[in-house]
């Protein structure tokens, strides 16, 4: 498998014990300062409550553009955490860009938008970068809301979609 290839490959990224303690210890001190600073519902509320709502042809493309400021802020979030390039967020907004542009239904399905920002994210930092997240982190900043396996089936779907 795609996934297998790159968590395996320790040319591609450091997925030691020590490296993903690493990323694990930052993501967790990330998480406790957002919390700490930051008084106001968190993206997956957010994004929960816009799924909710009824979407008309009018404004989706307003809960789209909504939904994907919200994931550049957490993905440019999360790469000053880790310390990633910023290049880094561009190829996966890309990859998310191209995959929508397929799977246009996405516009309507806030929760598999996330998801699948989470997962081109996932995908552009095992490329891109020499620290590599594991799906289970990408669980844990998802607060539960996605399995590992989510992400990895996420992966697969985009890969397959965008032709990768």
């Amino acid at each position: 498998m795609i996934m297998s290839h790159f968590t395996n490959n320790k040319n591609n990224c450091d997925c030691s014990s020590n490296a993903t303690a690493d990323v694990v210890t930052t993501l967790r001190g990330f998480r406790r300062r957002q919390n700490q600073y930051y008084n106001r519902p968190s993206m997956f509320q957010f994004l929960q409550e816009q799924q909710e709502q009824e979407h008309t042809a009018d404004t989706t493309e307003l809960y789209w553009e909504s939904w994907r400021r919200q994931m550049l802020a957490w993905q440019f979030s999360l790469a000053k955490a880790c310390d990633f390039h910023t290049d880094t967020i561009e190829v996966a907004m890309s990859v998310v860009d191209r995959f929508v542009a397929v799977q246009q239904q996405l516009l309507h399905q806030a929760t598999r938008y996330q998801l699948a920002c989470m997962a081109s994210f996932y995908i552009a930092v095992k490329v891109h970068q020499s620290q590599c997240l594991t799906p289970e982190q990408i669980q844990t900043l998802s607060a539960g809301r996605f399995k590992a396996s989510d992400i990895e089936t996420m992966e697969i779907e985009i890969l397959q979609t965008i032709q990768w």
